[in-house]
């Protein structure tokens, strides 16, 4: 799993750290991949624990580039279902930055993403 991001609100490129001052939109990115060759995730679930001074904006979750009308991702998580083995799933999403929440100068935030399965395809195990 990787998570980057970019400053939406000025356009800038993908990078991490990301720059952005208070009332800025930072576009989240969360790459989910499955680095297993033979088995598959199912019951996924993702989160992004958004540190205070973050506050999500709602209606900006993607996954895989399509709209969610879910607002979760940032709450109870996100669920994405299954995974195949070697595959990957892209998310992104936006806070904006909480001016009430930083001092004058430099904070530095760091975003944390979770992601949870509940079971694993093709793997069986045999008891003697």
């Amino acid at each position: 799993m990787g998570i980057e991001g970019r400053n939406a609100s000025t356009a800038g490129t993908v990078s991490s750290p990301v720059q952005i001052r208070t009332g800025q939109q930072i576009e989240i990115i969360i790459r989910v991949r499955n680095s297993s060759l033979a088995a598959g995730l199912t019951g996924l679930v993702a989160k992004a624990l958004l540190p205070a001074g973050l506050v999500y904006v709602n209606g900006t979750t993607t996954i895989g580039g399509a709209a969610s009308t879910l607002n979760t991702i940032a709450g109870t998580g996100l669920e994405l279902g299954a995974i195949g083995p070697g595959q990957e799933i892209l998310l992104t999403l936006r806070a904006t930055a909480n001016a009430t929440q930083f001092a004058v100068g430099t904070t530095q935030l760091q975003v944390v993403s979770q992601v949870q399965a509940t079971a694993v395809q093709g793997v069986s195990a045999a008891l003697s």
